[in-house]
């Protein structure tokens, strides 16, 4: 397994967490210049200290995530799952293939976490707009329907990403399944 691409899957699920963890705390418990001066003070130990909680927090939300997803198997998913030596074959069969199928399954890991995180980096955008009094162009009312309209097409584009994000990577399985199939009988 490539752990360098294990670590930026994670790693985007854990930033896009803290998007909208950052987004609440600083609409609720602490003020945005109290933040920037704990960044001001020391920025590279303050970017690590990031990474390390973005990292924490991908690990631990793909991991409540996946009860969620697992409500909605396609037929495809359903069908691998009824077969448990399947993905121990292809362990075996090939690693080029086990790590293509490998990185197919840290963009649909993604694309999960994704359909969760918008709505809540959305609206926490949008708290953080009205309990800050943020000085805007616009008034505040078009700046939170601008962010909820964005919030609502990506989220619905993560959706229809992830719909067919799945279907494919499962057809991937089974794909790879009959050729080892093939392989064996011949």
């Amino acid at each position: 397994m490539n752990t360098t691409a294990l670590l930026v899957d994670i790693l985007i699920i854990g930033a896009q967490v803290l998007l909208w963890i950052a987004g609440f705390t600083l609409s609720f418990f602490m003020t945005p210049s109290v933040f920037m001066n704990i960044f001001s003070k020391s920025p590279t130990f303050f970017i690590l200290v990031i990474i390390m909680i973005s990292y924490t927090l991908g690990i631990i939300f793909d991991y409540l995530n996946a009860p969620f997803f697992s409500m909605f198997k396609s037929a495809e998913e359903k069908n691998v799952y009824s077969n448990k030596g399947l993905i121990i074959s292809i362990l075996h069969f090939d690693k080029d293939t086990h790590a293509y199928l490998d990185s197919q399954y840290a963009r649909l890991r993604i694309s999960k976490a994704t359909i969760i995180n918008i709505p809540l980096i959305t609206f926490s955008a949008c708290c953080f707009l009205i309990n800050n009094n943020v000085p805007l162009k616009l008034n505040t009312c078009a700046a939170i329907f601008t962010i909820l309209s964005f919030g609502i097409i990506f989220t619905i584009l993560s959706i229809i990403s992830y719909w067919k994000r799945n279907k494919v990577y499962w057809g991937y399985i089974q794909r790879t399944n009959q050729i080892i199939e093939e392989k064996s009988r011949s």
